[in-house]
């Protein structure tokens, strides 16, 4: 899978996970989204050397007589997004692990933190888009 790609995919799936696990298992949320987190943190890192980077994935191209319309998924990654996106991730990540004790007996620590991996996830989509 592209890094681009796995930086969004990873953190948004450990989220799903962090909702689908019982409130039984509770250390398990937090060490899912902490886990997530670095590694969304060690992907980003070798992007701080790369100048650019890019990732194309095309959805739809539908034509009708002369116009056209083109749906697709780009994700451009500069020394800057990078960087962007490594203090999205750090700042994530501390807050993930602090609120590992925090949350421990909370009884909807699977909901934040599924909601935290999305935002992060989100975050990283909204860097790394093309579009901005």
């Amino acid at each position: 899978m592209n890094p681009l790609l796995s930086i969004i995919v990873i953190p948004f799936l450990a989220g799903v996970l962090t909702l689908i696990i019982p409130k039984k298992a509770r250390f398990s949320h937090g060490i899912i989204a902490v886990l997530a987190l670095a590694w969304m943190i060690a992907l980003t890192v070798p992007l701080l050397t790369v100048e650019k980077r890019s990732f194309q994935w095309s959805l739809a191209n539908i034509k009708v007589d002369d116009l056209s319309f083109n749906m697709a998924v780009e994700l451009v990654s500069s020394k800057i997004y990078s960087f962007i996106l490594l203090f999205v991730g750090i700042f994530g990540f501390l807050i993930a692990l602090y609120s590992i004790t925090f949350m421990k007996d909370h009884p909807q620590q699977g909901k934040f933190f599924g909601f935290l991996l999305w935002t992060a996830a989100s975050s990283a989509g909204v860097v790394l888009s093309d579009n901005l």
